[in-house]
């Protein structure tokens, strides 16, 4: 898809439209195996200037848009509800974390926006057990890296992204890369809360000795908050996608296909 500067500024010419001397800018975009915006590069002048990697899960909720290019005073946003609401991001300013609520009707209330604000503190164990769990799950994916990823979990602190299950974590050591990726773990793990499909994922960030943990969430898919913490172990699906590779059966709430 292009897009190409003309001197018709109404579009009443259409295709029989003279061109001007602006930049044409053009898009190449790639989809996933259920037509899910996964990857967009924008050029303009036949140049690259922008590629972005778009992360969702298996009902379609897009979690992050992940910038793969130097953008000095870029926003990055990266942890999202089940609605699709920002909950956490950064800048160069700092981190920030954002809350909103859902009205019945009228206008939408306003958004909370929290700077630098957290309360640090260690994981809980069953936090741990599930952390140590999906690790464990994804270990045939990066033999390489599992063994930074336990030793980073040994002395790490925790802070809640403003809600209780989706948590930060401390990466003490690593020099962040300032133009580093980010990157969600392959296999995640679906649970079940009062019939509600729970998706459990991890976000590494990238620093100068490899990709380090960066985010941990549980996320109950209907937005409402979580009443039963899921426990570790075969009672959980792992998915890759919307695919299932593993553990329990629960495509009956979930969906997707087997492996």
């Amino acid at each position: 898809m292009s897009d190409m500067p003309t001197m018709d500024s109404i579009g009443a010419s259409a295709f029989d439209a003279i061109r001007s001397d602006g930049v044409t800018r053009a898009y190449g975009m790639a989809y996933d195996a259920f037509n899910r915006l996964s990857f967009v590069q924008m050029y303009e002048a036949d140049v690259l200037v922008g590629q972005w990697n778009v992360t969702s899960d298996a009902t379609g909720n897009v979690h992050a848009i992940i910038a793969e290019q130097e953008i000095p005073d870029g926003t990055r946003m990266i942890a999202r509800d089940a609605a699709h609401r920002v909950l956490y991001g950064y800048n160069p300013t700092g981190d920030f974390y954002i809350h909103s609520e859902l009205a019945p009707s009228g206008p939408p209330p306003p958004l909370t926006l929290l700077m630098d604000t957290c309360v640090e503190r260690n994981l809980k164990q069953h936090e741990r057990r599930l952390l140590e769990f999906i690790l464990e799950v994804n270990k045939p994916l990066y033999p390489d890296q599992s063994a930074r990823w336990k030793a980073q979990l040994e002395g790490c602190s925790v802070h809640e992204v403003y809600v209780p299950h989706c948590l930060r974590i401390s990466h003490a050591g690593a020099a962040l890369k300032s133009e580093g990726r980010s990157r969600r773990l392959g296999y995640e793990l679906v649970g079940i809360d009062e019939g509600v499909p729970v998706l459990i994922y991890v976000i590494t960030e990238e620093a100068d000795e490899g990709f380090v943990l960066d985010i941990f969430s549980v996320d109950r898919l209907d937005g409402e908050p979580l009443v039963t913490y899921p426990e570790a172990g075969d009672t959980l699906m792992i998915v890759d996608g919307n695919r299932r590779v593993g553990g329990a059966d629960l495509r009956h709430v979930y969906g997707g296909f087997d492996s």
